[in-house]
């Protein structure tokens, strides 16, 4: 068994000193050993969003980083994004735009969103800019339409007074999106059955996309990234 590690960290402003397994996600410590459990687990792969935290100021997967990775960061988890007491402006423009449904994928896109506002102080964002920063993370209730009419609800306003707004990363690479390499399929004998060449490839190709997920995941200032079908 592994011996556990030191870590030290600050969580939503306040100072964090722990011992953990160094298998151990950053998304379970905050759930598992903060109590912060606005920090949702959907696909557990890095794909669906709704574990998205600010790590240093820029939005990060909490599913997919270890808790050690985290070792000297800032982390701002959805709680920290909330004023004291009542909503952000950005959740009461997701309530009012009937931008949520069963709320499950919202954390993450208040934290996505924080990032995009934030970073891009009122420019020239329209609705395919929103959507296209905000296509990272999923939602199987509300269509977007109505998450994207409160992003675009709130851009116009001072974007500064937005809760943790002093922890977003700002700079000219922030939120830009990483496409993943094309598909390729994998080379198979041309001799085998047809049906059987066919799902040679299938399969090769989502290898290849889950692949892609976890590069982008890697490269620095990556804010949101796609994962591409053929």
């Amino acid at each position: 068994m592994a011996e556990p590690v030191e870590l030290s960290l600050r969580v939503n402003g306040h100072p964090a000193e722990l011992r953990v397994d160094p298998r151990t996600t950053l998304a379970d410590l905050l759930r598992d050993r903060l109590g912060l459990t606005g920090t949702h687990l959907g696909c557990e792969q890095g794909v669906c969003g709704s574990c998205t935290v600010l790590i240093d100021g820029r939005t990060a997967r909490s599913c997919t980083t270890l808790a050690a990775q985290a070792g000297g960061s800032t982390v701002w988890t959805v709680e920290g994004l909330s004023p004291p007491a009542g909503l952000s402006r950005l959740q009461e423009a997701l309530s009012a735009e009937h931008g949520l449904q069963c709320g499950f994928c919202t954390p993450g896109f208040v934290t996505a969103a924080t990032e995009l506002l934030v970073a891009s102080r009122g420019g020239d964002l329209d609705e395919a800019a929103v959507r296209d920063r905000l296509s990272g993370n999923i939602c199987r209730c509300t269509g977007y339409q109505g998450i994207v009419d409160a992003v675009l609800a709130v851009l116009a306003e001072d974007v500064a007074t937005l809760p943790g707004a002093d922890a977003v990363a700002t700079g000219p690479d922030v939120g830009e999106l990483v496409e993943p390499p094309e598909l390729t399929p994998a080379p198979v004998d041309p001799s085998g059955p047809a049906d059987r060449r066919g799902r040679a490839s299938a399969v090769a190709a989502e290898v290849l996309a889950h692949l892609a997920v976890f590069v982008a995941a890697a490269l620095a200032g990556v804010a949101a990234w796609r994962r591409w079908r053929r």
